[in-house]
């Protein structure tokens, strides 16, 4: 039996949000270092996304989101789990990212930069 519950895209995977998904395959068999490395490659994710890698852990941003995946195992070496997360300093780097790009403007008053902004001093 071969399920492959997965995006169908990078965009796709940005757009779910939290979630987890599986890759149940007799074909594709590895730890979980192979898990990911399959999903990466079934989905499509492009190497410019990829932050960091650390094997089973990797995290990617498509320039507003960064997402963490971890893969792990789901009883046997042919099924795989995912489970995608927010990045646990998302909120304070988008924000600044959208402050750096325009999208967002900082409120500053008297030439001083809002004591809120993660810029602060910098842009």
């Amino acid at each position: 039996m071969r399920d492959y519950d997965i995006p169908g895209s990078a965009s796709e995977l940005f757009a779910n949000g939290e979630r987890s998904y599986h890759i149940i395959d007799p074909d594709q068999v590895g730890d979980n270092t192979f898990a990911m490395r399959l999903f990466v490659e079934q989905v499509g994710i492009p190497a410019s996304m990829i932050e960091t890698d650390d094997g089973t852990q990797v995290t990617l941003s498509d320039g507003n989101t960064r997402i963490v995946i971890d893969s792990g195992g789901l009883g046997d070496f042919d099924r795989h789990g995912y489970d995608v997360t927010l990045a646990k300093d998302q909120t304070q780097r988008s924000r600044a990212e959208r402050i750096f790009y325009g999208l967002e403007k900082c409120v500053c008053e008297d030439n001083k930069p809002d004591p809120d902004c993660p810029l602060a001093g910098e842009h």
